[in-house]
């Protein structure tokens, strides 16, 4: 079996074999849906059942300080209303 045609075969069926491109998309969408829920993306630690999502979230700031965040990224993240700087790093702590 010729090995391009069993690349085309797998592509066809949405095989992804560039994983952590395919993570990332994974998490933008869920970002997306949580925009879609909440109608903000200001994803924050105390909720368990999106602390993942919030570290990615962090991490993506960091990338983009780092100029790591391709162009699509930074653009796809611009379009659902992605925050580049957090509110909470000006909150005073008493």
């Amino acid at each position: 079996f010729d090995r391009t045609v069993r690349v085309r075969q797998l592509e066809e069926i949405g095989f992804e074999f560039n994983t952590k491109r395919a993570r990332w998309y994974d998490r933008y969408h869920e970002l997306r849906q949580y925009r879609d829920t909440n109608g903000h993306v200001r994803v924050t630690e105390r909720q368990e059942n999106h602390r993942l999502l919030y570290y990615w979230v962090l991490h993506q700031r960091f990338r983009r300080k780092r100029f790591e965040l391709s162009d699509t990224q930074i653009e796809l993240l611009d379009d659902i209303g992605f925050e580049w700087e957090s509110e909470l790093n000006d909150v005073k702590w008493m």
